[in-house]
């Protein structure tokens, strides 16, 4: 993950089963409420933007959950976290140097059919029938990009966006993408501009995903 951020955000990551750290006090209430996968999940998650946070140089507190469920990062402190199967990281860093952040991570598998129609805009299905054949899963790309954005999006505004408010572009030599707004108007809330641009990389099977807001 870090190979694909800015040198300055720090980055946390956990593979298979490795040790969890236990949850603090206040993140043990939330954890409660949940189901054992969701609470092995959410203990990962916390787990990783904790040490993370440390490596800021800061004392970690409590990770606790706005009304929309993201993280509620500390005073100083943008960030965003991800897992998936055998896999959970944390990417933080100062909010006088970025407005927010976003990260992704997906099992490198295609998209179910019947998911495809609500993720992928006509521009991404026709580039995905023309891409030359790849280890990676174009589909799941895409939707794992849109995800990193929205993440951001939502830490920065307060507020969610459809899957397909916008279409991504992919340079596959650079593993980069952007992500180009139907509705810019709303989207300039966030951006001032119509588009904005992450990176991705596939490792041992997880495909990942990145986007920073600068300011």
């Amino acid at each position: 993950m870090s190979s694909i951020l800015p040198h300055d955000v720090v980055v946390e990551e956990l593979w298979g089963n490795a040790r969890i750290d236990p949850l603090l006090a206040q993140e043990r209430v939330l954890a409660e409420r949940m189901n054992s996968r969701r609470q092995q999940e959410f203990s990962a998650g916390r787990a990783v933007a904790r040490r993370a946070v440390q490596r800021l140089g800061l004392e970690p507190l409590p990770l606790l959950k706005g009304a929309n469920g993201a993280p509620l990062w500390q005073d100083g402190v943008v960030g965003s976290i991800t897992h998936c199967e055998q896999y959970c990281a944390a990417a933080v860093a100062s909010n006088s140097a970025y407005r927010g952040i976003g990260i992704d991570a997906e099992p490198n598998k295609p998209l179910p059919e019947e998911v495809r129609p609500f993720i992928l805009h006509p521009y991404e299905v026709a580039w995905i029938a023309s891409a030359p054949a790849s280890a990676m899963s174009w589909d799941t790309m895409i939707f794992s990009a849109k995800e990193a954005f929205y993440k951001l999006w939502s830490s920065v505004t307060g507020f969610w966006c459809d899957f397909k408010d916008g279409y991504v572009q992919i340079d596959r030599a650079k593993r980069a993408f952007s992500l180009s707004f139907q509705d810019n108007g709303r989207m300039n809330r966030l951006t001032n501009c119509h588009s904005m641009s992450g990176m991705f990389h596939l490792s041992n099977g997880i495909i990942l995903t990145t986007v920073v807001a600068n300011w």
